[in-house]
């Protein structure tokens, strides 16, 4: 009995650390050179190391979130199965993500309350804030830029509900965004 009492506790504390593997603390440069890019990561958030973009996250995911994603030119969007091509207007870029988002289950009442459309760090693209209820009815408040090189769409973003945490971290977001730099092979 008393074997199996210890197995349950062992068991448990595996399942325990196989959940916490996929998050790392963060801070300092970081490097992506098969994508091309680096940036400063902020201190007090956690990376995860379970997929091939970057994610970070301060205090969970549901409670804010930084993204980076590449997509290859060509390559079909996952909701609105449209393609990113080279030579794209910043204004089509924008719609394509706002139709894309509309697709997704977890992002309802999607409503962009800013954009910009422009040069975003030398290239092709745009800056785009506002607001979607997530699948529990949550207003999140957003900030997305989204532009293109000659091979890969680049999507940075912030993600936090609107009433506590979005501004508080927004600053944190900014700070990273100012740092992020195409790195040219």
């Amino acid at each position: 009995m008393r074997n199996k009492g210890s197995f349950t506790v062992l068991l448990l504390l595996v399942l325990l650390a196989a959940g916490c593997a996929g998050w790392t603390p963060s801070g300092g440069l970081y490097e992506d050179r098969s994508k091309h890019y680096s940036v400063n990561l902020p201190d007090g958030w956690f990376m995860s190391n379970s997929n091939s973009d970057l994610f970070l996250t301060r205090n969970g995911p549901e409670l804010q979130y930084i993204f980076v994603q590449t997509q290859p030119l060509g390559k079909p969007l996952i909701f609105s199965k449209k393609t990113l091509y080279p030579g794209m207007k910043s204004l089509d870029m924008a719609e394509y993500f706002l139709e894309n988002n509309a697709l997704d289950q977890r992002m309802t009442a999607l409503k962009a309350t800013d954009l910009s459309t422009g040069q975003i760090l030398g290239y092709t693209g745009f800056r785009m804030e506002g607001t979607y209820e997530n699948s529990d009815g949550l207003t999140h408040g957003f900030i997305y830029y989204g532009f293109m090189t000659d091979e890969l769409y680049y999507a940075v973003s912030y993600s936090a509900p609107q009433r506590a945490y979005f501004k508080q971290y927004a600053d944190d977001f900014n700070l990273f965004f100012s740092s992020f730099r195409i790195i040219q092979d």
